[in-house]
């Protein structure tokens, strides 16, 4: 997987049927009741079907494994030395100055299940439908407009800083610099960075410019927004109940 941010790869499916509005405020429901239940069989349902809805919308697999994977890694030294820490309880198992509790077992579990719950929740969503649809969406049920724009800019240009830093690299290489563990290789990254960091204030500069000529007034334009159909209605609501009956067993 490439630490480059890439093209998020929305495609037609059920979800993307359905109005923005439901789909976030039915995502957010779904983080909000993974934090809060503590009843391992509820949690265990919940990841489930959250995983089966995330399944069902048939998201490419390379790109989804490899997001679990990179989730699942970085969460797993935390899961191995959470049970030796915890001091919930009584040590079920002593060894020296060492102590295993199976409560913190647990809660090395209900940390795992939760993040990867929460990441198949938002990846489940980008397949659905693009990142502007969400924002105006957000927007929409009150998030503040210079809230959505610093968001839709922030991942319009992670790209073109992106491929600025690909033409610095091979510019870099071209000249035959080697990345090594030197003063002159240190000098030579910390140039680097203040001409990326110069190159874009200028970009940005001049895009604010040619937003301004173009008559931009501080928010986007969008359609008229559309009343919720009978299916959005299904969706919310029996969603919402679901959630609520699920809570119930905190």
């Amino acid at each position: 997987m490439s630490l480059f941010p890439e093209s998020l790869p929305h495609h037609d499916c059920y979800l993307s049927r359905i109005d923005s509005r439901v789909r976030l405020l039915l995502g957010f429901l779904t983080i909000v009741t993974l934090l809060i239940v503590h009843n391992p069989l509820n949690l265990v349902l919940l990841f489930t079907l959250i995983m089966g809805g995330g399944i069902s919308v048939s998201p490419p697999k390379k790109w989804l494994i490899a997001r679990l994977n990179l989730a699942f890694f970085s969460l797993l030294p935390f899961v191995i030395v959470i049970p030796f820490v915890s001091q919930k309880g009584q040590a079920d198992w002593t060894w020296g100055y060492l102590e295993f509790r199976i409560q913190g077992l647990w809660d090395a579990c209900y940390l795992l299940l939760r993040t990867l719950g929460i990441l198949l929740v938002v990846l489940t969503l980008l397949v659905a439908g693009p990142l502007h649809e969400y924002l105006e969406a957000a927007r929409r049920l009150g998030l503040p407009n210079l809230f959505a724009r610093l968001l839709a800019f922030t991942y319009r240009y992670t790209f073109l800083l992106v491929e600025e830093l690909g033409r610095l690299r091979i510019s870099l290489r071209v000249r035959g610099f080697r990345n090594q563990m030197s003063r002159h290789a240190y000098q030579t990254i910390s140039h680097a960075a203040g001409t990326l960091i110069v190159r874009s204030a200028h970009r940005a500069e001049m895009v604010s410019h040619a937003m301004q000529t173009r008559g931009f007034q501080g928010r986007f334009r969008a359609l008229p927004i559309k009343p919720w159909r009978g299916i959005d209605h299904i969706f919310f609501w029996g969603g919402g109940y679901f959630y609520f009956v699920s809570s119930r067993g905190i």
